[in-house]
């Protein structure tokens, strides 16, 4: 019964993104595992992990938005104190070396920005690639890919509930050609 309580969920959940046209483009075309292979979990448990993946997506389109439009105030917010960083090798005049704390976080992008000229702007979307969200407890690791014909952009997140919010403790942000 709760699997096909789980199934039914899912199944509303993706005619309602794919009627709004959002599947493909939020990687969400496969089922979250949580509700697509717990046969004997409680219903109310796989309702309760589908609503944290609903939160760790949406603080992910959340920090997207505001990292794509460079709202550094915005997407600073998203980062825990201790978060760290890698920036990728492509970001010419970004650090080279681990950035640690929420701090120094924002003074690298601050730089970076300064020193390239870039400042805020809207309407820049960042269409994340084979979204992978998985969920550990009160933590979450989420995977993507960026692309173009040449380049391959991979991205990494840590992500720590603290409360209610979830926040990112680390992001790992590499390039691959193709």
């Amino acid at each position: 019964m709760a699997l096909r309580i789980a199934r039914t969920l899912y199944l509303v959940r993706k005619l309602l993104l794919v009627g709004a046209g959002m599947a493909a483009a939020s990687g969400l075309v496969n089922p979250p595992r949580s509700l697509a292979q717990s046969a004997d979990a409680n219903p109310a448990q796989n309702i309760s992990a589908q609503v944290q993946r609903d939160n760790i997506e949406q603080t992910m389109a959340s920090f997207l938005a505001a990292f794509a439009n460079r709202d550094l105030p915005a997407f600073s917010e998203f980062f825990a104190e201790d978060a760290t960083m890698f920036f990728p090798p492509s970001a010419t005049g970004s650090p080279s070396r681990r950035v640690e704390g929420k701090t120094e976080i924002r003074r690298a992008f601050t730089e970076f920005y300064d020193r390239l000229g870039l400042g805020r702007t809207t309407g820049r979307q960042i269409q994340p690639q084979g979204l992978l969200i998985q969920r550990y407890d009160s933590f979450a690791v989420v995977t993507f890919h960026l692309g173009s014909d040449s380049t391959r952009g991979r991205r990494s997140f840590v992500l720590r509930r603290t409360g209610s919010e979830w926040k990112v403790v680390h992001l790992h942000a590499s390039d691959s050609p193709i």
